[in-house]
């Protein structure tokens, strides 16, 4: 990793060189974490388009022991990890890639996120969830956690609509087979 240009280079082996046609025969391993791809942007730089095409995203770590959060209402909690975890971005596609034997989530997006695309793609073994789209608890109106913490009647802000917009938007997912999902945890998406 080049801090200075922010860039990921791969440097094939020698036997490969400069041949391509070996490159695209070449299997490439990633280190076994709970996330291979971290696109996290900030409220002024946003990250914004970039493509994943035809990539095989397999084999990251289980997060049950992890870092988890109840959100809100219910008594639904999440780790926000995944093996693609997208956070303050903005017009990225993810498409005919394979999501496979992940220990946590394949994809989350979280928070702030904008026209999300997730098409054809194949999610099979899943310790936890396929694909999470969780916003941020400061965009509630009148927000409680858990069931026994409920906000009087009174008191509930009736404001129409989300206070912010730390949540993803306008994103689609189409054409994409999950199976065998929830292995490792029982409150999946």
């Amino acid at each position: 990793y080049n801090s200075d240009t922010n860039e990921l280079l791969l440097y094939p082996p020698e036997e490969i060189g400069a041949d391509i046609s070996k490159l695209n025969s070449t299997t490439f391993e990633i280190t076994n974490n709970s996330s291979i791809v971290q696109l996290i942007g900030t409220e002024n730089e946003k990250i914004e388009y970039i493509t994943f095409d035809g990539l095989i995203f397999n084999k990251t770590s289980k997060t049950i022991l992890g870092d988890w959060e109840q959100l809100g209402r219910g008594d639904w909690n999440i780790v926000r990890s995944g093996a693609v975890l997208l956070n303050k971005t903005e017009n990225i596609s993810i498409t005919n890639c394979k999501f496979t034997e992940n220990g946590s989530n394949s994809i989350f997006v979280n928070n702030y996120s904008l026209n999300i695309r997730i098409s054809n793609c194949l999610f099979e073994h899943i310790g936890e969830s396929a694909i999470c789209f969780v916003g941020n608890h400061d965009v509630l109106r009148s927000a409680s956690v858990g069931y026994h913490n409920a906000v009087p009647y009174e008191e509930i802000d009736m404001t129409p609509g989300p206070k912010g917009t730390n949540f993803p938007s306008d994103c689609v997912v189409e054409n994409c087979l999950i199976s065998d999902v929830g292995l490792y945890t029982k409150q999946v998406a």
